[in-house]
């Protein structure tokens, strides 16, 4: 097919009906307890249809682990011009009680076994319910496999057209409130038209192995919608432990397995080894380190591609092939028939050939938010998300504009963290910034201004536990005086990441004290190494080499403190005939190149309380801190410990 043109996706019914005549009693989709090939897939998803008895634009909402009748409800919905609205059961109460307040179903499907929590959760709403498993059904509730097995109720509409909602697709918003992308028939197929099927080669052939939630967006594009367009099969799992994905793996022999990072590392950690029927292995959530696909590639004997996609753009806007060429660091090529710009973030002017924000349009991107506009009057999609446009369209995600947190694939919102941090007693303040992780991208931190100092973290953590998912609870509580507002009372996150990054450097120093000069200079160095990337001839900003203000402070205490004393600095190992001037035994390239002055590298240490102040008088209590040679993290660093060793709480305005 041309991608572009407009028979290039086609309604889910339509889809349905050709797979049954071409592949009926081939393997549609499996889950844990049962299957269900084409042709059944087909006659269930229209009896669904009809027998759901809706109205045109009514939303049916499923509360369902991965299972098959999720898959069958998802396609039903579009074939009765309904609106299906994947929902995650493993959400705590508060989550779940929030998502159905917001989209307010008119139907809600959901396991038996989970009856009794969702009939509190709904309260004074009153959706028809629908369960699904083996057991008694209360009275007044309706039964799935009788819905389908009903073959009295009317036909399907099977006239929902491309454009109008066709699905809800949560996601978490910087607003703290989850927020309900519009997805269209169009926008949620046009990844598998032009990407899975003309970049993944997915075809009817292909066995998909799908392990990850199917309430994501990222499951809802490959797996449910992907196996449709290509009519292949799919084996879907609730299943998470490594073990049991191993023997799924040995099973089903997939041709492709879907997965995250972590997903990949804990295969290789179970000691699988080559999967003969693979072909490819696709990752989303978190790009994929080198060392990473580089294992998974050698062991699995596939590639392993990454991609780059939203929830709001219903799937992919970039993705990797595995006939290559492959860059690394990037997520492959945009989209056919998707457009991607690259803005300065707050003017909206275009940028060429550097890092800006990434705007995006074109058929995949959704309708709006169901609570507002969301896509700007010429289709423009601002994601959020900061990268660079190489040749041929390579895309490279480099950062984020806002402060949204991705771990492991989802979604954690720092200012939802926040509200239930500062609702817990004992806890004044609170500030949630994301941390790097090796295998899920990165983490929530806590920073936490405690009333009393007896605060016990273990206790904050399982009460956040209590009403946040998993992914959503800190991995750490950091506690401190203050945190650092602006002037409109809004966090300033980067000087917490900043005095966060100190305190990794800090403890990685600490070390040091018990070791033997030699190995603390051996240690040193290959610790500045490590942070420091291509020093030679990098510029000095603020007191920071290459932007690495934990740096900066880290050397500072230690060099002025002689722990550089012997030790060549990192610029002269990258570039040994540069010159090394030594002074009052400190190496003065470590200090020119670190502090930019030796004044500033004294007063530094002193406030640091690394090195004596043999004059008090010398330092003004009026001096900036740019002037000490302090970045806004050393700042930071400074405010902590006196916070720490003084017992004060000092003022946000520090």
């Amino acid at each position: 097919m041309r991608v572009g043109a407009e028979s290039a996706v086609r309604p889910v019914a339509e889809l349905l009906v050709e797979n049954a005549s071409r592949y009926g009693g081939k393997l549609a989709f499996a889950d844990d307890r049962r299957s269900v090939n084409w042709a059944e897939l087909e006659l269930r998803t229209r009896r669904l249809a009809g027998a759901l008895g809706v109205t045109r634009g009514a939303r049916v909402a499923f509360c369902l682990d991965n299972s098959v009748e999720l898959v069958e409800g998802l396609l039903a919905t579009s074939r009765a011009a309904a609106v299906g609205v994947p929902l995650s059961p493993r959400g705590t109460h508060a989550e779940l009680a929030a998502l159905l307040a917001d989209c307010d179903p008119d139907v809600l499907v959901v396991d038996r076994r989970q009856l009794a929590r969702i009939a509190s959760v709904v309260g004074e709403r009153s959706p028809r319910l629908v369960v699904t498993g083996e057991g008694p059904v209360p009275e007044g509730v309706a039964h799935f496999d009788d819905l389908v097995a009903d073959g009295r109720s009317p036909g399907p509409r099977d006239d929902l057209a491309l454009d109008e909602p066709a699905w809800l697709l949560y996601t978490s918003g910087t607003s703290g409130t989850p927020r309900a992308a519009v997805a269209s028939q169009r926008s949620a197929l046009w990844s598998p038209v032009a990407c899975y099927v003309p970049r993944l080669g997915l075809s009817a052939d292909d066995r998909l192995l799908w392990p990850l939630p199917l309430a994501h967006t990222y499951a809802h594009s490959l797996c449910v919608l992907g196996t449709t367009v290509a009519g292949g099969s799919a084996r879907i799992t609730a299943v998470r432990e490594p073990a049991a994905l191993v023997r799924l793996i040995e099973e089903f022999a997939p041709t492709v397995l879907g997965g995250v990072p972590l997903t990949y590392q804990q295969l290789l950690d179970s000691g699988l080894g080559e999967v003969s029927s693979l072909r490819v292995c696709v990752t989303a959530g978190a790009p994929s380190a080198p060392e990473l696909r580089e294992r998974v590639e050698e062991r699995f004997g596939a590639p392993l591609l990454d991609g780059y996609g939203s929830t709001e753009t219903c799937g992919k806007i970039a993705m990797e092939s595995p006939a290559g060429p492959r860059v690394p660091g990037s997520s492959g090529a945009v989209l056919p028939g998707m457009e991607v710009r690259l803005v300065e973030p707050g003017t909206g002017a275009e940028v060429v050939g550097a890092e800006g924000e990434i705007w995006v349009r074109g058929p995949g991107v959704m309708l709006g938010y169901r609570d507002g506009a969301g896509v700007d009057g010429d289709g423009w999609y601002r994601t959020g998300d900061l990268g660079r446009l190489g040749e041929h369209g390579y895309l490279t995600v480099t950062g984020r504009a806002n402060d949204r947190i991705v771990r492991g694939g989802e979604n954690v919102d720092p200012v939802e963290v926040e509200q239930v941090l500062r609702g817990l007693p004992g806890v004044l303040d609170a500030a949630v910034v994301a941390r790097p992780h090796p295998l899920l991208g990165e983490v929530p931190v806590a920073f936490v201004v405690p009333e009393e100092r007896a605060l016990d973290t273990g206790a904050l953590l399982r009460a956040c536990a209590e009403v946040l998912s998993a992914h959503k609870v800190p991995e750490d509580v950091l506690f401190t005086p203050a945190i650092p507002r602006t002037a409109a009372g809004k966090p300033r996150r980067a000087v917490l990441r900043e005095g966060l990054a100190a305190r990794q450097a800090e403890e990685a120093l600490a070390g040091l004290a018990a070791r033997t000069p030699a190995e603390r200079r051996a240690a040193l160095t290959e610790l500045v190494c490590a942070e420091t990337a291509a020093i030679g001839g990098a510029s000095v900003v603020n007191g920071g080499v290459g932007g690495r203000a934990s740096v900066t402070v880290a050397v500072a205490e230690v060099a002025v403190g002689g722990g550089l004393a012997a030790v060549d600095s990192p610029a002269a190992l990258h570039e040994p005939a540069r010159g090394r001037a030594r002074s009052g035994g400190q190496d003065a390239a470590v200090r020119g190149a670190y502090m930019g002055r030796e004044r500033s590298v004294g007063h530094a240490a002193a406030v640091h309380d690394e090195a004596p102040v043999t004059d008090a008088a010398a330092i003004d209590p009026h001096t900036a801190f740019a002037d000490l040679g302090l970045t806004s993290m050393g700042a930071m660093t400074l405010w902590h410990r006196l916070g720490l060793r003084t017992g004060l709480r000092l003022p946000a305005t520090l």
